[in-house]
């Protein structure tokens, strides 16, 4: 970076505070910025009031601002109309319909619900730890992270591809800035739930997506699953019991939160599109059964989960059956991002497909699945 903008971090927070909360002019904040660097003696940085447009930038990159993008109500409205199931236990619809922003803010508003879970999970097992005191009592104890009683630890599993790094993205921001999150829980656990598949897409990966989540408040500790992505069917349940996939699969149970995405069967860059460039015959054998999508590399159609043997699987540490139990269990979230997706419709009607306690979308998306509703 230019030496003429090495603004300090601790410096930067504050003179955007005074710009954007105090609405101080560029001239004060520059005034402001002056000072302060040459109190340090860093009278080589340049601290005018064109400077301090620029810093706005390097704010964002630095994390110290965080966009939060507005929701649709009319969108909401049709959405948690047609979504009447129980397990629906959060739906937020993103007001953004520009091709070069969906997936952003999408992934950024997933991000927000997915810091929020893993206070109400921890919230939630705290209240179960104390099983002598009153549920009312301890539900107080708990929100105010008050009492000596052992904090629970919060696991977390997360999928590949560029939908959930920006959400991994986004939550390690919020993890960051957190200090409160002490009073909750006692440890984070991250776990891969899928690998990655293309080598050139190396930082989808769920253990590149790790390194985003790394500086909570908290201890964190990664539980990875190293494995093909794709593997012949008959081979899946030697594969496995395998090393560096049986531990992943015999700690599965301890995951209380899931995020996820979904692909549409036109999504050229979901997982068996990518696929069948090598091998079309699987491709072909899932439009056969009526593929129009997956999760998590899970295929259904408009039916159902996919349950044939198309000669090759992913391997993921669940099935969309293991989703549809977890989103009907208070005691688990399955967080599904879907901006810009075709194929929702289906996990929203399907009994079978339902496979989501908290929904993030777009406001395109459900004119898509609703057209003319709103």
């Amino acid at each position: 970076m230019n030496r003429r903008s090495e603004v300090p971090t601790d410096l930067l927070y504050r003179a955007i505070r005074r710009l954007l909360e105090k609405g101080q002019s560029l001239e004060e904040v520059g005034n402001f910025l002056r000072q302060r660097l040459d109190a340090r003696g860093m009278y080589h940085v340049r601290a005018n009031r064109e400077a301090v447009k620029p810093l706005l930038g390097k704010a964002i990159q630095d994390k110290l601002l965080a966009f939060v993008p507005p929701e649709s109500e009319r969108a909401y409205s049709t959405l948690s109309g047609a979504i009447r199931h129980p397990e629906a236990r959060g739906i937020h619809v993103v007001d953004v319909d520009d091709d070069d922003l969906v997936d952003v803010a999408t992934a950024e508003a997933a991000g927000d619900v997915a810091f929020e879970l893993i206070e109400t999970i921890a919230t939630e097992k705290r209240v179960a730890m104390e099983p002598d005191a009153t549920r009312a009592t301890r539900a107080v104890k708990s929100k105010r992270g008050a009492g000596s009683a052992k904090l629970p630890e919060v696991h977390l599993g997360i999928g590949c591809g560029r939908t959930t790094r920006l959400v991994g993205e986004r939550l390690g921001q919020r993890l960051q800035g957190e200090v409160d999150l002490r009073k909750f829980v006692s440890k984070i656990v991250f776990h891969a739930i899928s690998c990655g598949f293309d080598p050139l897409r190396s930082l989808e990966s769920p253990v590149a997506i790790f390194t985003l989540l790394e500086n909570a408040p908290v201890p964190v500790e990664f539980v990875g699953l190293f494995s093909d992505a794709v593997v012949d069917t008959k081979l899946f349940d030697k594969i496995r019991q395998g090393p560096g996939v049986r531990a992943s699969f015999e700690r599965r149970g301890e995951i209380d939160i899931v995020i996820t995405s979904m692909s549409g069967k036109e999504d050229e860059k979901g997982l068996w599109n990518e696929y069948a460039r090598d091998d079309t015959s699987v491709l072909q054998r899932l439009e056969e059964h009526g593929w129009i999508g997956d999760v998590q590399f899970r295929p259904f159609s408009l039916t159902g989960p996919i349950t044939a043997d198309v000669g090759m699987r992913a391997v993921t540490l669940f099935n969309l059956e293991d989703f549809v139990r977890m989103a009907k269990d208070r005691r688990k979230a399955v967080l599904l991002v879907a901006p810009a997706k075709d194929g929702l419709g289906a996990l929203i009607g399907v009994p079978s497909l339902r496979v989501f306690s908290h929904l993030v979308t777009d406001v395109g998306t459900v004119l898509r699945v609703y057209p003319g509703s709103f």
